[in-house]
């Protein structure tokens, strides 16, 4: 491939097969399983935005009734 880099190459986006639309469910078996999980989400990521993984985390506990841990903000 030969062209130079850029913030948002169209090269990238035309050729990126998304694999899952939403892990959800796969966190809630993981979750009903006994399983602990851990959602991590970049701030500077504007493809999966901060704001969307809160919001899916708070629909996955109301779903699981999952004990959600922020310890990581002390």
């Amino acid at each position: 491939m030969d062209s130079k880099w850029q913030f948002c190459s169209d090269v990238v986006g035309d050729n990126y097969d998304t694999t899952y639309t939403t892990m959800l469910p796969i966190y809630q078996k993981l979750i009903s399983a006994g399983l602990r999980v851990l959602v991590y989400s970049g701030d500077n990521d504007m493809a999966v935005n901060t704001l969307g993984t809160e919001e899916s985390v708070n629909i996955l506990q109301q779903a699981t009734k999952a004990n959600i841990v922020d310890e990581w903000r002390k």
